[in-house]
């Protein structure tokens, strides 16, 4: 007697797994169909976009397409001519760093953000403009130069200076030197705790520091650098002082070139 049931069986899960791998490879060509037509229609649309922002970028912009922000004294002219862009370019030959270094050079701005943009077409300039304080002039090869400061009291020549604003003050700083610039930035930072407005700043050859209010025609503080801070203080604190100690009689000298013994002469 013959039995043939095992044999039926074993064909049937032949059959199922055949089936179980038919549907799975199915399934896996779907997926890959889906995947493929992905990337196609990614790399068409970044094809197409790629196409359109070159395009744009090798349209020449004029100074109508520049969007100037931040500016509050500086006309959008003289950016745009100290950016040399007076003449139509192509956006992708404007080289931001190159631009942001002539901003910089040419103008009394302190800060410059340049930033390209490709839809619409356009060039956008952010600047941070220098305080301008006081005015100033220095000896540079053996001749006069005149200019102004900022707040940090860093030099600005006059032709600079002059596209932007003014002088807050008229205070005159005499004889600028870049070695003495952070003790002429600290007087003007306490400029207005002397007493009186603050006329001029000057500084002689051999460093010496002279300075003069409405109230005191000659303040002397010395050469010491390292002091600064703590004779400006000794000086906010006679001039309060003072007044009503005076009664009346015109002050001459306040000599503060030794801290430890400020000299007063009427």
């Amino acid at each position: 007697m013959i039995h043939k049931q095992p044999y039926t069986t074993s064909n049937n899960s032949k059959n199922k797994r055949k089936e179980r791998r038919k549907k799975l490879l199915q399934e896996y060509q779907k997926e890959n169909l889906i995947y493929l037509w992905r990337i196609f229609v990614y790399s068409s649309t970044s094809g197409v976009l790629g196409y359109l922002l070159i395009l744009n970028g090798w349209i020449p912009i004029t100074k109508q397409h520049i969007k100037v922000s931040g500016n509050r004294n500086i006309s959008n002219m003289n950016i745009v001519i100290a950016a040399g862009l007076t003449q139509p370019k192509p956006l992708l030959k404007i080289n931001p760093k190159e631009l942001k270094r002539k901003l910089i050079n040419d103008l009394p701005v302190s800060s410059v953000v340049i930033q390209r943009h490709l839809i619409p077409s356009g060039l956008e300039i952010q600047i941070m403009e220098k305080e301008v304080i006081a005015y100033a002039n220095r000896i540079k090869n053996l001749k006069q130069e005149m200019g102004v400061v900022d707040q940090n009291a860093n030099w600005i020549p006059m032709k600079i200076a002059s596209k932007g604003s003014l002088p807050k003050t008229s205070i005159t700083i005499e004889g600028w030197r870049l070695q003495h610039r952070a003790r002429i930035a600290e007087v003007l930072k306490h400029r207005k705790k002397l007493g009186s407005s603050l006329k001029k700043i000057t500084l002689t050859p051999d460093g010496e520091m002279n300075l003069q209010t409405e109230d005191l025609p000659l303040i002397l503080l010395g050469q010491n650098q390292g002091e600064i801070n703590k004779k400006i203080q000794i000086l906010i604190h006679l001039v309060k002082a003072l007044p009503s100690k005076l009664e009346g009689k015109e002050l001459k000298t306040l000599d503060i070139s030794d801290p430890s013994k400020p000299e007063l002469q009427l």
